[in-house]
């Protein structure tokens, strides 16, 4: 029979009574928990300033009223978009799940409390974080139709954002007669 000496005995790896000093392991394990939120509050704090330590801003909305060139073939654009029966104005409907509304009652939106709503609704469908811009924006029914200058897909028309009752995206349609 072969008996074996406890020094040769090795124990697992893992085990915590291998270690000489197990409350030398334990302040330590306990001062590293102990320290974990002050070093995650360091980082952000130098991520912050690393992104030149501005805090975010808030959004600022607009809605352009004018009768500039824009507001006029945007409107026309969001008429037909609404109420015309040719194949393409029923397809974009159709992809944003819009019914048809009358073409009359689109409407201009200047709203001061409408128009912040539409803003994050806008920012949201192009995945821009909190983007101060000035808007076109038109009520179809029960849906909007939103408009960017900035937003132009140069040579091929403009950007417009369609968006839901709670101003949630309904989809971005590039429309050439707009710009």
């Amino acid at each position: 029979m072969e008996t074996s000496h406890p020094r040769t005995m090795k124990e697992p790896s893992h085990c915590f009574t291998s270690t000489p000093h197990p409350t030398i392991a334990m302040n330590v394990l306990s001062n590293t928990c102990r320290l974990a939120p002050r070093f995650v509050v360091l980082a952000l704090v130098l991520l912050t300033s690393c992104l030149g330590g501005r805090p975010l801003s808030a959004q600022t909305a607009t809605c352009i009223g004018t009768a500039d060139t824009t507001s006029l073939r945007l409107r026309q654009y969001v008429r037909s978009v609404a109420a015309a029966g040719d194949i393409a104005s029923v397809r974009v409907r159709s992809r944003l799940g819009m019914a048809t509304a009358d073409s009359t009652k689109v409407v201009v939106v200047t709203d001061s409390r409408t128009c912040p709503k539409i803003l994050a609704g806008v920012n949201n469908a192009f995945k821009s974080g909190a983007v101060s811009r000035p808007l076109y924006v038109y009520v179809i029914g029960r849906n909007y139709a939103a408009f960017d200058k900035r937003e132009v897909v140069e040579s091929q028309g403009g950007a417009v954002v369609f968006l839901d009752s709670k101003f949630a995206p309904l989809g971005v349609i590039l429309a050439p007669s707009v710009y």
